[in-house]
């Protein structure tokens, strides 16, 4: 079977390392991505970042893992996008890393 059949119509499509249970039968199920913003409590800054699970990156971040936010804490979530798959997604935080102006994001996010 070639990657284009095994994979889909696009033949491009991650799948999740996960083995999720259904009726005992394993089923591989595709992932999803999340662009998130996160808003510094501390001093008001923005953190961009990309992950498969936003709840523990978030808590990831506020107990000190990161080091380009550790100095910032605590975190709180002001904004997502979800993605199907981790091409994606890195490139959309590229695309919102070079903004490069908190009014950008800020618009962004209040036009959400």
């Amino acid at each position: 079977m070639d990657r284009a059949s095994a994979c889909g119509a696009g033949g491009y499509r991650f799948k999740s390392r996960r083995v999720h249970h259904n009726n005992h039968i394993l089923v591989n199920t595709p992932m999803t991505y999340f662009v998130y913003i996160l808003k510094s409590l501390k001093n008001d800054r923005y953190y961009i970042g990309v992950s498969n699970n936003l709840e523990r990156r978030l808590s990831d971040h506020n107990k000190g893992f990161s080091k380009a936010t550790k100095p910032n804490r605590p975190y709180v979530l002001v904004y997502n996008e979800e993605y199907i798959n981790r091409k994606e997604a890195y490139g959309r935080e590229s695309a919102l890393k070079k903004l490069k102006s908190r009014k950008a994001l800020e618009k962004l996010m209040n036009n959400s």
